[in-house]
């Protein structure tokens, strides 16, 4: 309808008459240099006279009508003889309500628009058809085409929905797990507050941009323990003593140099691999029992676990480790402090008095 112009030269009318799926009804849409159309100017009269053509299934049709700009519509929508103007009505099935939809084409002079030679006269039937003919299937293209072009924008708009929809799902994930590890560092940092047994009447403070910057910088529990302890003792260091209040900076804190330290830890003779596997499984599932504030059992911690597991499977895994826990929780007493602070079952293993051939075996 917006190329009407260009498809339909000379036309003083291209009107629209259709089921509108969006409003569950009958629309119209108009283009037209001498007369302007619209749902509320004239659309009962429009409707009135050309709904009856919804009906009809031929492709096209030739009727005669009147249309005189300076007349009152009543006045001009009604259907004259055959020499008088003429007019184009071409239909395209609609699915939705099972009538056809209309486009409607008036010529104001149609002999002097569809003229063949120098005199001008009234155009054959024979002719009109073939002029009717060649707008269907330019129009059925054209039709063709755009819904084709809805389907790819469909298709991609769907597509363009469900990526963002799991954009803002990964970055509500991650909020939530940000949340989650600052939560826990903060639990952590209050927990070696506690552990250095300062004076009552000294405060600990830790600034946002120092929180923030441990947990950008750790996702292990053992080296965020190992940062937040060496801050406290530098930022005892460099404060004066008579100071009561202590605000942990972010230059207080000192990153790890962790691939060195894992280095060292790669030495470990590779029997105890899975022993360390298991140890480092429970710690992160620890902290997130701890976290949540609930007491550390077999039930809780085997809940947190991914995949989840009974208390009963737990304590069947210390039992078979044993031996190499005991061996590895002596060995290395900065790692997994969790389970060592709080799990009784890693606690019991802590000070058992084993063998090294006996733990390795």
């Amino acid at each position: 309808m917006k190329q009407s112009s260009t498809l339909f030269p000379g036309a003083s009318i291209v009107l629209g008459l259709y089921y509108n799926k969006e409003i569950s009804g009958i629309d119209i849409i108009s283009e037209t240099n001498e007369y302007s159309i619209s749902k509320d100017q004239g659309f009962e009269e429009w409707y009135s006279l050309l709904g009856k053509y919804r009906t009809q299934r031929p492709r096209y049709s030739w009727i005669n009508l009147n249309y005189n700009p300076s007349e009152s519509i009543s006045s001009q929508l009604n259907i004259q003889s055959e020499y008088n103007h003429h007019t184009l009505i071409l239909r395209f099935p609609n699915s939705h309500d099972g009538l056809q939809d209309i486009i409607m084409i008036s010529f104001k002079n149609e002999e002097q628009i569809f003229r063949i030679g120098k005199d001008s006269q009234k155009l054959s039937t024979e002719l009109k058809q073939s002029i009717a003919t060649v707008y269907v299937r330019m129009l059925d293209v054209i039709k063709k085409q755009l819904e084709d072009d809805h389907e790819i924008y469909s298709v991609i708009h769907d597509h363009n929905l469900q990526t963002k929809q799991a954009e803002d799902f990964n970055y509500r994930a991650q909020d939530e797990w940000k949340y989650k590890h600052l939560k826990l560092v903060k639990s952590i940092l209050a927990e070696k507050v506690k552990e250095m047994e300062l004076p009552e009447d000294l405060s600990i403070n830790y600034t946002d941009e120092a929180v923030n910057y441990l947990a950008d910088n750790y996702d292990d529990v053992r080296d965020l323990e190992k940062s937040v302890r060496n801050s406290l003792i530098i930022a005892l260091n460099q404060t004066d003593a008579s100071t009561k209040i202590i605000q942990i900076q972010k230059n207080h804190v000192l990153i790890l140099n962790r691939d060195s330290s894992r280095k060292k830890e790669t030495n470990i003779d590779t029997r105890f691999n899975r022993t360390i596997t298991l140890l480092d499984r429970y710690e992160n599932a620890a902290s997130l029992v701890i976290n949540e504030k609930l007491k550390l059992t077999g039930n809780n911690l085997g809940a947190h676990l991914n995949p989840p597991i009974s208390a009963a499977a737990i304590s069947d895994a210390v039992r078979k480790h044993a031996s190499k826990i005991t061996y590895l929780l002596n060995k290395y007493p900065t790692r997994w402090s969790i389970l060592k602070g709080n799990f009784t079952p890693i606690q019991n293993k802590l000070y058992a008095k084993h063998e090294f051939d006996q733990k390795a075996s």
